[in-house]
């Protein structure tokens, strides 16, 4: 389930109408109507994602993961990683608390403010320390990897930034779509590139690998 609206505006965003919540009101679902998807469905379902945009934004979230695991699904939450308080009190009940946890870290924290906007950096390395106390199968870190974003040095200070034992999973970048028209001409790293980045990463953290 795409929760509408979204805190950031990453420039490589290609979900343009849920990150500006330009949706038609015809497409937007209810809790009322999650709960009639989930009546109906839940014997062949095996799992429930809340993404986005930024779930963690919604007022629903909480009840949504509730209701996913009176059915009995398995639950996941899809984050950028910059609302750790929102984070915290899903788990801090047994109810909203997620099994598994995916969260997105950008580029290096110390260009987050820059980049994505002031006091950004903060709150990711305070979700990033957060998670440090997770069993590190209940989550991984994901990080797409853009020209002008992520390079050597924002790989290396990604990586002394999380659990060592964490799985940081690198994903190619595609210039199509993008919040930022700029960034659809930009020319996505060769397989050259990506494998030496995510050799660096491994220095770091030893399950990180391209996805």
């Amino acid at each position: 389930m795409f929760f509408v609206g979204c805190n950031l505006r990453c420039p490589y965003c290609y979900n343009h109408a849920v990150v500006h919540g330009d949706i038609p009101q015809e497409e937007l679902l209810s809790l009322a109507d999650l709960e009639a998807f989930f009546q109906k469905r839940h014997k062949v379902l095996s799992g429930f994602v809340a993404s986005g945009g930024e779930a963690l934004l919604s007022p629903l979230l909480p009840r949504a993961l509730e209701m996913a695991k009176d059915f009995g699904l398995a639950t996941k939450l899809d984050t950028n990683g910059t609302l750790p308080e929102k984070l915290i009190s899903l788990f801090e009940n047994d109810e909203t608390r997620p099994d598994y946890l995916a969260v997105d870290v950008k580029t290096s924290p110390k260009r987050y403010d820059s980049l994505l906007g002031q006091g950004y950096g903060e709150k990711i390395l305070a979700t990033l320390d957060f998670l440090k106390a997770l069993d590190v199968d209940s989550y991984e870190i994901r990080t797409v990897l853009v020209p002008t974003m992520v390079d050597s040095r924002e790989i290396t200070e990604i990586g002394e930034s999380v659990s060592k034992d964490a799985n940081w999973f690198l994903a190619q970048f595609r210039a199509e779509n993008c919040l930022n028209p700029q960034f659809n001409d930009l020319i996505p790293y060769d397989e050259a590139k990506l494998q030496s980045l995510a050799d660096l990463a491994k220095t770091k953290v030893p399950n990180a690998r391209l996805r």
